[in-house]
């Protein structure tokens, strides 16, 4: 083997088997003497490669790929602006915290993208709207049909329309709005149902069967005539109230079926009795009242029967007040000489208390008096304490009042000889005062002062008086 030495110092003419397993060291190589050339494929490895010796021109174009990358070894300084594209970005990898204040725009927001669940509270406003203004309190929005809106004012109580009538707040259906189209299967239950509007006309042909018969639903009224026959009635089942009265003749009862057991009480009417077959041992004790009498009626507790005279009776009231009666009699006489002034004046002054205040008084006055000068005269009532004239002789009530009966007239009689001359009245009053009542005579001059007596024996007195023998009875009769 020969061994050459060129002038730079680089020994050649050796080949590699000449040389010895780790002869040549790293200070044995020249700078830069290991070309790619010099070194075999896959011999460089990791720890061949210094710190650092790897630079961007010693990468291959897409030679780093993402299992060369260390996690988390790539931060915002390794990647380049605009380098990341919607193909490295992970679905839902971009969070919220990951998005700049105020950095998604319209533009980048889908269509339809935002929901009312992206809406914050209270974040929608007239200026987030298309309309004009905020409106004023109380209005609404109304559509403008053009994506637009406008602020209108509506009523709140509108008028309704089509199959209402009133307004809203009291909207009524009109009437036969709500058919068959209106109405859901089944939705008509038995509250809906007015009483007595499902007629015979609405019930299917034999979709009536004994579950829907209630029960005692089925009287007289819907039994076809005829339809009960012997083999629908069970034994025992006709009772005595289910006959009809008269409906049991001879044909029907069995000879000697009728006992007194079966004999109703009071059944046996005057027509089933043949005449003079009731005897008085037939008659129980207290048993002839009213009702068995010719008599119409009960009567009352204060009648009595009266004879028809045709052997009928009727029932009478028998009068037990005293109407009509004289209850009381009262009576005065009075006889003597009265002086008068030139007035005249007032003598047989009675005075006497009714049983009954609405009862009736008869009175009857009479004077005889010798012969008189210009003398009149007439009866006063008294009632209510005090005295009244003819012509006012009404008592509290509707009394009798005729004047006519209460005075004498004229007494100028010159009698100067015979009997004494005597004038009576009669007068029927009713003065409906429950108090003291009474009457007195009154002598007045009538065309002077002198009304002296002239008769013989009755004295000549030539002063004002008058000599008389006067009587009053008075009857009272109860109303």
């Amino acid at each position: 083997m020969s061994i050459e030495i060129s002038g730079d110092g680089q020994i050649t003419g050796i080949a590699t088997g000449g040389i010895g397993s780790k002869i040549v060291t790293s200070a044995n190589l020249a700078d830069d003497a290991i070309t790619a050339v010099q070194i075999t494929g896959g011999t460089v490895g990791s720890t061949e490669i210094a710190a650092d010796a790897i630079t961007t021109a010693k990468i291959a174009t897409d030679a780093i790929t993402a299992s060369k990358i260390l996690n988390g070894a790539v931060g915002q300084n390794e990647i380049a602006a605009n380098g990341v594209g919607t193909g490295q970005i992970e679905n839902y990898a971009v969070t919220n915290a990951k998005i700049a204040n105020d950095s998604v725009t319209a533009n980048k927001i889908a269509a339809d993208a935002v929901g009312s669940s992206e809406i914050a509270a209270n974040a929608v406003s007239a200026s987030e709207l298309n309309v004009t203004g905020n409106g004023t309190s109380g209005q609404y929005l109304g559509s403008d049909a053009d994506g637009s809106f406008t602020w209108t004012s509506i009523s709140s109580d509108p008028s309704m329309g089509g199959d209402l009538s009133g307004t809203a707040s009291n909207a009524q259906l009109k009437a036969d709005v709500v058919g068959a189209y209106e109405i859901v299967a089944s939705a008509v239950g038995t509250s809906e149902l007015a009483d007595n509007s499902v007629t015979a006309a609405k019930i299917a042909a034999s979709s009536v069967g004994q579950s829907e018969i209630a029960t005692n639903g089925v009287s007289t009224a819907e039994l076809v005539n005829s339809s009960v026959t012997n083999a629908k009635i069970a034994d025992n089942a006709i009772t005595a109230n289910k006959m009809a009265a008269n409906s049991v003749g001879e044909s029907e009862l069995t000879a000697n079926a009728v006992t007194g057991s079966k004999i109703l009480n009071s059944s046996v009417t005057s027509a089933k009795i043949a005449n003079n077959s009731i005897s008085q041992g037939h008659m129980l004790d207290n048993s002839i009242g009213a009702a068995e009498l010719n008599v119409s009626g009960n009567g009352n507790s204060s009648q009595y029967l009266r004879s028809d005279g045709d052997g009928s009776m009727t029932w009478a009231t028998v009068n037990t007040s005293n109407a009509g009666k004289v209850v009381n009699v009262y009576h005065w006489v009075d006889q003597g000489h009265h002086g008068f002034g030139s007035g005249g004046g007032y003598f047989m002054d009675r005075r006497w208390t009714p049983q009954n205040g609405s009862n009736k008084f008869v009175i009857t006055a009479t004077i005889g008096f010798g012969a008189t000068d210009n003398v009149g005269g007439y009866l006063q009532s008294y009632y209510n304490g005090s005295h009244h004239n003819p012509g006012n002789w009404k008592g509290s009530g509707a009394a009798r009042d005729d004047a006519n009966n209460t005075s004498w007239g004229d007494l100028a009689n010159r009698h100067e000889d015979g009997m004494p001359l005597t004038r009576s009245i009669t007068v029927v009053w009713q003065p409906d005062n429950g108090g003291q009542i009474g009457v007195r005579y009154r002598i007045r001059p009538e065309n002077g002062t002198r009304y002296a007596n002239r008769r013989n024996g009755w004295g000549n007195d030539s002063n004002n008086g008058l000599t008389a023998i006067s009587t009053l009875t008075v009857m009272e009769i109860e109303v």
